[in-house]
């Protein structure tokens, strides 16, 4: 295991396969990001020939109870951050 970043994300697993978009060799990534009341599975496939890229995030572990999520702005890039809000959230 490999962390990447920050101590909250781990890269578990790399691989190899073929793009869906272009069929050249892409790579499939596998991390586990740990928030304060849950963990989350993060698949990621990218393609570095095409660009192709396509993510999907599981919730493993979430504890009931009401949660607000505050994002502040404080420069353009942060208007690029990817925000995960699961499912079921209004």
């Amino acid at each position: 295991m490999s962390y990447v970043g920050s101590d909250r994300l781990t890269i578990l697993s790399e691989h190899h396969t073929s793009c869906p978009n272009c069929g050249r060799e892409a790579v499939v990534t596998v991390s586990e990001y740990k928030a304060s009341d849950e963990i989350l599975v993060i698949l990621t496939l990218k393609c570095y020939h095409c660009h192709y890229k396509k993510s999907d995030v599981i919730t493993v572990v979430d504890k009931s109870g009401r949660k607000c999520l505050e994002i502040f702005v404080r420069e353009p890039e942060d208007l690029n951050t990817i925000v995960y809000v699961p499912p079921g959230s209004s």
